[in-house]
């Protein structure tokens, strides 16, 4: 009896972490989702952020693999944005990384939203995977 009630415990406790981390990925998947819709809102409603700032902005979402997060920013690309309005936003969950072997921007143009079409592949060490798609039109689906 007691051995039953020690492997139901096991169970029970393997079974809640498994839960605890597929909830920590799709929470990181959902805050990188977040962040896409956030740069093509701020691109489409022709947003300028910052000082001298007089006309509206394309905004853009970078993917940094290396240092495991992701940053929304204004402008044409991640290389002449204006740093001082960037949104930082790490993985809360360490394991999360941008499966690619290297960063990329996903850049939503002003008052279209348009974008050029891409994916983003977000995995963990726990077998995890979500695919983040980006369409011409700016349209984000995600799976």
């Amino acid at each position: 009896m007691m051995g039953l009630l020690a492997l139901i415990g096991s169970w029970g406790l393997f079974s809640g972490m498994e839960t605890f981390r597929g909830n920590l990925f799709r929470g990181d998947r959902d805050m990188a989702v977040a962040s896409l819709r956030r740069a093509r809102s701020l691109a489409i409603d022709n947003i300028c952020l910052g000082a001298g700032c007089i006309d509206g902005k394309s905004h853009g979402v970078h993917f940094d693999p290396e240092e495991k997060r992701i940053v929304i920013f204004q402008g044409v690309d991640f290389i002449g944005r204006n740093q001082a309005v960037d949104e930082i936003i790490k993985f809360g969950d360490s394991a999360v990384y941008v499966d690619s072997p290297f960063a990329f921007d996903i850049v939503f143009e002003r008052l279209s939203g348009d974008s050029i079409a891409r994916a983003a592949v977000l995995k963990d060490d726990r077998g995890h995977v979500s695919t983040i798609s980006i369409n011409s039109s700016g349209r984000i689906d995600w799976q």
